[in-house]
């Protein structure tokens, strides 16, 4: 029971975390169970575990993953050790994917004079980390309000020499015309082609098109949900106060991926189509032996 009481712990965190998004997220949660079996705990043996941890973020299809490999283990009986292998699979897919990632999206990104970006993308930020100093393009950073994280974004990025222009969301139409390529992550992309990003990445998406401004999105195949369609993903709810009033807002939207003028993955540059995601999906599949 405490180890349960313990991943419950770890699962409060996630779903309060605010910045961090979902590569974290999975990463988080799996080091907590992990750590967890290697006391020789039965995390089979924890109420309702699956399912407590696609609501810790349910718009975050890594978590699905996790869920999915700990019930059909449990289902099967499988030995707690083999769950914990499981589990490091997933995370090597996503080391390896990631690594692929970051240099598909440096070439992307060099040359660029401006980029703007959306929210906090560790994937995005890692790749401008990698640029020489001398290529690093100039960063435009909607503030992403309600939750701010764009701003959070551009302060992180700022304290390590990037030039970048913070600015309100509302603002996104006017600067993108001094951009040479608009860029998102992604928490979830469904297979029947819906990208879903924090609020307001569709705005920026249908901005986008309006300038000819070209639009991209980047991710790794554990980001792909085939579990649920396009308009079956939860969408995580929060609540702020202004001037008051106590005011509900969705974290996250959705954005046909018909908007994208290409996928960034660790397989290349790809097609914003569902062949590509189903290209994706598959190769993740044979990687975990589903």
């Amino acid at each position: 029971m405490n180890s349960c009481r313990r991943i419950n712990s770890v699962l409060e965190e996630v779903s309060e975390e605010q910045t961090r998004g979902a590569s974290w997220s999975m990463l988080h949660i799996i080091r907590g169970i992990t750590e967890e079996i290697e006391t020789g705990a039965n995390i089979c043996s924890c109420n309702n575990l699956p399912q407590k941890i696609i609501e810790a973020n349910p718009t975050m299809t890594p978590l699905h993953w996790i869920a999915y490999i700990i019930e059909e283990s449990c289902r099967k009986e499988t030995e707690p050790s083999n769950i914990k292998e499981k589990l490091l699979t997933l995370l090597e897919y996503r080391k390896q994917a990631g690594e692929l990632l970051n240099e598909n999206l440096k070439n992307i990104l060099t040359g660029k004079k401006a980029i703007i970006t959306f929210s906090y993308s560790s994937t995005i930020e890692q790749a401008l980390l990698s640029l020489p100093p001398d290529k690093r393009p100039k960063v435009i950073a909607p503030i992403s309000l309600p939750g701010g994280e764009g701003l959070v974004f551009a302060e992180s990025l700022s304290r390590t020499g990037f030039q970048i222009d913070p600015i309100p969301d509302m603002m996104i139409h006017v600067k993108l015309e001094q951009a040479d390529l608009a860029i998102v992550g992604a928490d979830t992309v469904t297979l029947d082609g819906c990208l879903y990003n924090k609020l307001g990445t569709r705005l920026l998406a249908l901005a986008s098109r309006d300038t000819e401004t070209p639009f991209f999105s980047a991710f790794d195949a554990t980001k792909i949900n085939p579990f649920k369609t396009c308009h079956e993903i939860p969408i995580l709810i929060r609540y702020t106060s202004l001037d008051g009033y106590r005011v509900s807002y969705p974290v996250f939207d959705s954005t046909p991926i018909e908007y994208l003028d290409g996928m960034i993955t660790e397989k290349g540059a790809l097609e914003a189509d569902r062949n590509s995601l189903s290209l994706l999906y598959r190769e993740l599949v044979e990687f975990l032996s589903l």
